[in-house]
């Protein structure tokens, strides 16, 4: 069997995280309810918490995308990861 390719690679890796990443919100959308039960949210709040993180990243993909095409991928993902304090 030949090696695979680093594209290959890249193409599966990228595949598998995906899927985790949509396995997870999947997984945590019907906790949702329980949650806004538990904090005593209003309708508005609970659909707030559900929709603020995809809002963010669709919001933030750019301004990232932009900034991992300038500094590169190791300096843009550190810079993201990075705790300030």
């Amino acid at each position: 069997m030949p090696p695979i390719s680093l594209g290959s690679r890249v193409l599966i890796t990228n595949t598998l995280s995906f899927a985790a990443a949509v396995a997870a919100w999947v997984a945590l959308g019907p906790a949702t309810r329980t949650v806004a039960q538990e904090l005593q949210l209003t309708p508005t709040s609970a659909t707030l918490l559900k929709v603020a993180p995809i809002l963010v990243g669709s919001v933030l993909r750019v301004p990232i995308g932009i900034a991992t095409d300038r500094f590169g991928a190791r300096d843009s993902s550190w810079a993201l990861q990075h705790d300030p304090r």
